[in-house]
């Protein structure tokens, strides 16, 4: 947790420097906090909270963002999961956009103890309207994972993994009305060594701005590991969840 906050410390400070340019573009941010329901490692009602950074121009975009899970009853942790890092578009505006994503994540329920990525790739917008836009990213990714042991740990057990990964991203937006987006995205990220370990990474999502700023959010999410660290762990989580959100 200590990393997390140091590192994400360190990505502010280094975003507020990116900032001081001659044409100074504003910062823009959000907040968001709600209920939540998970089921599948965890089957439990909790709280969840999730911040964005963002500064964009016509050439460069960077964006910070974080998420916290946490929850206990009579001292048992239910859920403990953090996450958070930085992302770097060039001419995001532009038709092909390449990126860079760095990201710190951290999972007690999964047995991930910590895990780095770093992504490389570029996005690519088929459309883009008024009403409706739909763009596909595609990146290599990096992974270097360290693990919390089992309790009957295998003589062969290892704690620590790195990992190449190709990870694609259909997304695509659709505005409903002036007030209400419904928003759709899938991650898929193989390993080109062994494409039986691969991770899925969906999010459907529906935003109803009611008032100026303030927005209500209905999630969902889905996440499905086709290896997990040891037995116990479930291959796939799902979760539903109303957050309110504050831009800024």
């Amino acid at each position: 947790m200590k990393k997390i906050l140091c590192i994400s410390l360190f990505l502010l400070i280094s975003l507020f420097g990116f900032s001081q340019n001659e044409n100074k573009t504003p910062w823009h941010g959000k907040m968001k906090a709600g209920a939540s329901f998970y089921k599948g490692n965890v089957n439990k009602f909790n709280l969840k909270g999730a911040f964005l950074l963002s500064n964009k121009d016509s050439i460069n975009e960077f964006s910070l963002f974080s998420t916290a899970n946490y929850s206990k009853v009579d001292n048992e942790v239910k859920k403990e999961e953090y996450s958070g890092g930085i992302k770097y578009d060039f001419i995001p505006f532009s038709v092909v956009s390449p990126f860079m994503l760095a990201q710190v994540y951290t999972n007690r329920q999964k047995k991930i103890r910590i895990r780095y990525s770093g992504l490389l790739g570029g996005k690519y917008t088929f459309l883009n309207t008024n009403k409706l836009d739909f763009s596909i990213s595609i990146a290599g990714q990096y992974d270097h994972e360290n693990y919390y042991l089992p309790e009957e740990p295998d003589d062969d057990f290892i704690d620590t993994k790195d990992i190449l990964r190709i990870s694609v991203r259909p997304k695509f937006n659709i505005k409903i009305t002036d007030d209400i987006t419904f928003t759709h995205y899938t991650f898929y990220q193989p390993s080109p060594f062994d494409f039986n370990d691969y991770r899925v990474y969906s999010k459907t999502s529906l935003n109803t701005k009611f008032y100026k700023k303030i927005s209500i959010n209905l999630e969902y999410i889905y996440e499905f590991d086709n290896i997990t660290v040891d037995e116990d762990v479930l291959k796939d989580d799902s979760s539903f969840f109303v957050t309110f959100a504050f831009k800024f």
